[in-house]
């Protein structure tokens, strides 16, 4: 962004843009040369990437890697990620991972889709889906307590 800004006051040219000092946010900057220099020292400093809360990323026998995080708060979300969505079909199965996605909803052989439906509503949870380009995605939101179910 640092970068853009850079770009941005050198295209105005004689225009006088509001910079805004890292320190004290409401103070506006209104030279141009003090704005460039301190957007060029923003650039050259090195970027630091922040994981918080950290995300543990474990693989299982199987080979199925498991991001885990523990943000603290007393709900959890189970997902499921399967690199199978639209970009790997094509003119004879196209909407089949949109279709699959709309079949895991409809039951399973030990509970029918009422069953599952009641199971997951009655415990206050929330489960969903989606299928995007790249992948289609299963996930439950529920509160910690009842991760087991």
């Amino acid at each position: 962004m640092a970068f853009a800004a850079v770009r941005l006051i050198r295209s105005v040219g004689g225009l006088r843009p509001i910079v805004y000092s890292h320190q004290k946010l409401l103070r506006p900057v209104n030279s141009l040369s003090c704005g460039r220099r301190w957007l060029e020292q923003l650039a050259s400093r090195p970027c630091a990437s922040v994981n918080i809360p950290e995300t543990k990323v474990t693989q299982l026998a199987n080979g199925m890697r498991v991001a885990s995080e523990d943000s603290g708060i007393p709900t959890t979300t189970v997902g499921l990620w399967i690199d199978a969505g639209s970009r790997f079909e094509n003119d004879k199965n196209n909407g089949v991972a949109h279709f699959l996605e709309h079949m895991a909803f409809k039951g399973t052989k030990k509970r029918s889709q009422t069953q599952l439906e009641l199971e997951v509503e009655n415990m206050g949870a929330h489960l969903n889906a989606y299928t995007s380009r790249e992948q289609t995605v299963y996930y439950a939101k529920c509160l910690s307590k009842d991760i087991h179910r």
